[in-house]
């Protein structure tokens, strides 16, 4: 697929990200195991998917509230007024400091930041890097926070495969390189 016309490369991400995210919002149904073996491209900009053994299903409490995140986040909402609406989505504990509130908001953005951006967005290895460097620095601040505050988690179902699907779907769309209005 690297090796793809650009025409096919971008009907490939296209559809890539309809089915991960329409899946999700549609049906309430995630595939939450998105890398390349799970797919075939034959001819004709086609995508066959493979493998429905990591699937996550949420209510549709839990997607509307995450599309909620996604609309307001797309509208401007950032800091404190966008806290309540992250709390309902991700069933935040209670007890988040403002460093927490800080990552947390930084990576809900780096998440949606291919649908943020007029005109198309390429999926890259510098983003990439970025998802791996902020994951990291998430994964260290949790440790710490534990340290003091005892291990929390967040209270929604599933949460986990979120954050599987968005780092696996991203590898997949920067294999493919192609420039893509996600926006749209």
């Amino acid at each position: 697929v690297r090796e793809g016309r650009e025409d096919e490369r971008i009907a490939w991400s296209r559809t890539l990200f309809r089915f991960v995210f329409g899946s999700l919002n549609i049906h309430g149904l995630l595939h939450a195991d998105p890398h390349a073996g799970n797919f075939l491209f034959p001819e004709g900009r086609r995508v066959a998917f493979l493998d429905f053994g990591c699937v996550q299903r949420f209510d549709r409490t839990t997607i509307d509230a995450l599309v909620g995140v996604r609309h307001q986040v797309l509208a401007g909402l950032r800091g404190e007024k966008l806290r309540p609406s992250l709390t309902v989505a991700y069933g935040l504990p209670a007890d988040l400091d403002d460093e927490e509130w800080a990552f947390l908001e930084e990576y809900i953005l780096l998440c949606l930041d291919p649908v943020l951006v007029d005109g198309g967005s390429v999926f890259d290895g510098s983003y990439m890097d970025e998802m791996a460097d902020k994951l990291l620095k998430g994964n260290f601040l949790l440790a710490r926070k534990a340290i003091f505050k005892g291990v929390r988690e967040a209270k929604r179902p599933g949460l986990l495969y979120i954050g599987r699907a968005q780092l696996g779907l991203a590898a997949l769309l920067a294999d493919l390189g192609a420039r893509v209005d996600y926006k749209q």
